[in-house]
């Protein structure tokens, strides 16, 4: 099911979210990009488009943020300000990524190796580029 796509506005990003988000629910998804690429705005229209109605921001500070949905559950990860293994099993990640009903998105994902831990998942990636647009590639 991979592809890449350009996406040339925000009105695509939220195109994807919508077009992308049945199939992604209940899933783990390994969210990559660099800062400023569109993670979490990509993660604003998968929960708009899963039924949640309210403010979505990184958990940058807080690691993960959880959303309730009217289509089921969203965890909320962002490893950005993780530096070590230890740093990210003391947040209590690995129990909240193993809840089977919940969709979890992990931003910076490629900051640790976590395919072993959370078994079959999800990779996008999302790169910035010239002129504003963004190729989101999906594995």
């Amino acid at each position: 099911m991979g592809f890449k796509r350009t996406l040339e506005s925000e009105r695509d990003m939220e195109a994807i979210a919508c077009e992308l988000s049945e199939s992604l629910k209940g899933k783990k998804i390994l969210l990559n990009g660099e800062l400023g690429a569109g993670k979490t705005t990509f993660v604003k229209y998968l929960a708009a488009h899963m039924g949640f109605s309210g403010d979505i921001s990184s958990p940058t500070f807080s690691i993960a943020n959880s959303y309730s949905c009217k289509e089921g559950r969203i965890i909320h990860f962002d490893l950005y300000r993780l530096e070590t293994e230890e740093e990210l099993e003391a947040t209590g990640f690995y129990e909240m990524i193993a809840d089977p009903e919940a969709t979890a998105v992990v931003e910076w994902a490629e900051k640790f190796d976590l395919a072993p831990y959370i078994g079959s998942h999800v990779s996008i990636t999302i790169r910035a580029l010239p002129g504003g647009a963004r190729e989101f590639e999906m594995e």
